[in-house]
């Protein structure tokens, strides 16, 4: 099981950071990302592979005025 902000999801053996996100329609062109309770360079989304049990934050970014 794959938690990604506070929602169960289907571990997937394999799937990096990036691909959990997409998959669960938690992708979003600008925001930050928390695995297991620390901070991801955005260039480690796509490598980044998710074990089963780990715990997906995100926070999204938006422009304000």
């Amino acid at each position: 099981m794959l938690t990604i902000d506070d929602e169960s999801h289907p571990f997937v053996a394999g799937e990096t950071v990036e691909a959990a996100l997409r998959r669960a329609d938690h992708f979003f062109p600008f925001m930050a990302v928390q695995l297991n309770g620390r901070w991801l360079r955005r260039d480690d989304w796509s490598s980044m592979v998710v074990e089963d049990g780990s715990s997906i934050r995100t926070v999204e970014m938006i422009a304000g005025g």
